[in-house]
C-alpha cells in the first residue's frame, strides 16, 4: 500500500483506462501534487504511476486521484450521512455526476475535460480517478490561452443553454451567492468580535480608511447587485474556471486547455464564469501585473465573441454585467479576509513564510481596492 492506496483500489480505474479487466499490476507509486494545509474542501491531488502487463505486453500507466473531503462550512470533517444537500456548492459527490454527464464531452473546441475512470467512496472522502494531464510548455497560461478559454465559455453558454440549463438534481445552485455570503460573514464576524474594529493595531496598518469606506458601501448595495444578477439569463456554469484549474496540453498538434475541478458546476447567471476567470487568475498572480480593467474587459469581449459566434448576439450588456458582478462578489472580500490572518485566524491560501504571506496580502488588498474602486462603480445598482 502507498499513501493510503491499496492495489484493490486501482483495479477498477485501471480497468477503465485499459478497457479491460485482464491485467496484472506490477508496480505503482503515489506522488502528492497538491495537499490542503488548512481545512480544504479538496483533500489532495495525487499522481499515480506504475507498470502493468496486459495481453502479454508490459506498459506504463498514469492516473490522477482527486480526494474530495466531506466537510462542513468551517472545514470540519463530516460523515457521509451528514453530507450537504445536492444543490449546495459543497456537495462532495457532485464531480462524480459531472464527469458522468454526456454534456461534459460536448465542450467547444479548445476546451475539454479530463477522462473519468470511476470513483471510490470512503467514510470521510470521495476519490475521483481521472486522466493524468501532462502539462504542455509553457505550463503557465498565456494571453492567447485566456482568450481561448473565454471564447469557448461563450460558445458553451450560447443557446440552447442560455435561457435554461439542462436540469439535474445535483447541479449547484447560487454558488456565487454562497461564497460571497461566507466571506462577507467571515469579515464581519472577526471585525465585530474585536472592540477596536478596523482600528485594531494589527488591522489598521493594512486597511486604509478609503478601503474601509468602500467596503461598507459595498456591503450596503451587495443585495441589490445579487438581485440584478439573478435576473440575468441562466447558464450552466463551471463554477471555478480560472488559471489553476486550466491545464494546457498539446493534442493533435493544437494547444488546448483541460478544465478540471467541476465541484461547483451548476446554475449561474450569464457571464459568471468569465468574471471569475479574470478575477481569480489575478488573485493568484497568473494574470497581468497591471491594467486589470483592460484584462477583465478583453476577456469579457472574447466571451461575447463566443456567444455571438454560437448565435447569441443579443447578450453583450448582460454578459458584461454578469462578469463584473461575479468578479466583485467573489473576490472583493479577499484582501480583507487575508488581513484576518494577522489576528491568528488561519487563511489556507496564504503562504506560511511571513515575507511571502505579507506580499500576498498586499497583492490581494490591491485586488480588493481595484474591484471596489473601479469595477463596482460600473455596475451602478439602483
Amino acid at each position: 500500500m502507498a499513501a493510503g492506496v491499496e492495489e484493490a483500489d486501482l483495479r477498477r480505474p485501471l480497468g477503465c483506462w485499459l478497457g479491460t479487466r485482464e491485467f496484472t499490476l506490477l508496480s505503482y507509486t503515489v506522488q502528492p501534487v497538491y495537499a490542503s494545509r488548512v481545512n480544504g474542501f479538496t483533500g489532495g491531488i495525487d499522481h499515480l504511476a506504475g507498470d502493468l502487463i496486459t495481453g502479454g505486453q508490459r506498459c506504463a500507466w498514469h492516473l490522477a486521484r482527486k480526494r474530495v473531503r466531506r466537510v462542513d462550512q468551517f472545514g470540519r470533517e463530516t460523515s457521509a450521512g451528514e453530507s450537504w444537500p445536492q444543490t449546495h456548492p459543497r456537495f462532495p459527490e457532485r464531480e462524480v455526476f459531472a464527469y458522468q454527464a454526456p454534456w461534459l464531452r460536448e465542450l467547444p473546441p479548445g476546451l475539454t475535460a479530463p477522462a473519468y475512470y470511476g470513483h471510490t467512496v470512503t467514510p470521510s472522502e470521495v476519490w475521483l480517478w481521472l486522466e493524468w494531464i501532462e502539462p504542455a510548455r509553457p505550463a503557465r497560461l498565456e494571453w492567447a490561452d485566456f482568450r481561448q478559454v473565454a471564447e469557448a465559455l461563450g460558445r458553451w453558454h450560447a443557446p440552447p443553454r442560455v435561457g435554461g440549463p439542462k436540469a439535474a438534481p445535483w447541479l449547484a445552485a447560487q454558488a456565487v451567492e454562497y461564497f460571497h455570503g461566507v466571506t462577507q460573514a467571515w469579515v464581519a464576524k472577526w471585525v465585530d468580535a474585536i472592540p477596536e474594529g478596523w482600528d485594531h493595531p494589527a488591522i489598521r496598518p493594512w486597511i486604509p480608511r478609503t478601503l474601509e469606506s468602500a467596503w461598507e458601501q459595498y456591503t450596503a448595495i451587495a443585495p441589490r447587485l445579487i438581485a440584478r444578477a439573478q435576473a440575468l439569463p441562466p447558464v450552466l456554469s463551471h463554477g471555478d474556471c480560472y488559471s489553476r484549474n486550466l491545464l494546457p496540453r498539446q493534442q493533435a498538434g493544437r494547444r488546448e486547455l483541460v478544465a478540471v475541478d467541476w465541484a461547483c458546476v451548476g446554475h449561474q447567471w450569464l457571464g459568471s464564469d468569465v468574471g471569475h476567470l479574470a478575477a481569480a487568475s489575478l488573485a493568484f498572480r497568473d494574470g497581468p501585473e497591471t491594467h486589470w480593467s483592460a484584462f477583465l474587459a478583453a476577456l469579457t469581449d472574447a466571451y461575447v465573441d463566443g456567444l455571438t459566434a454560437a448565435g447569441a448576439s443579443d447578450w453583450r450588456d448582460e454578459a458584461r454585467r454578469g462578469a463584473a458582478t461575479t468578479a466583485v462578489l467573489r473576490w472583493a472580500p479577499l484582501g480583507l479576509v487575508d488581513v484576518l490572518s494577522c489576528l491568528g485566524q488561519p487563511v489556507p491560501w496564504l503562504p506560511e513564510a511571513e515575507d511571502e504571506r505579507d506580499a500576498m496580502i498586499r497583492h490581494h488588498l490591491r485586488l480588493s481596492a481595484w474591484l471596489l474602486g473601479e469595477v463596482l462603480p460600473t455596475l451602478s445598482p439602483t
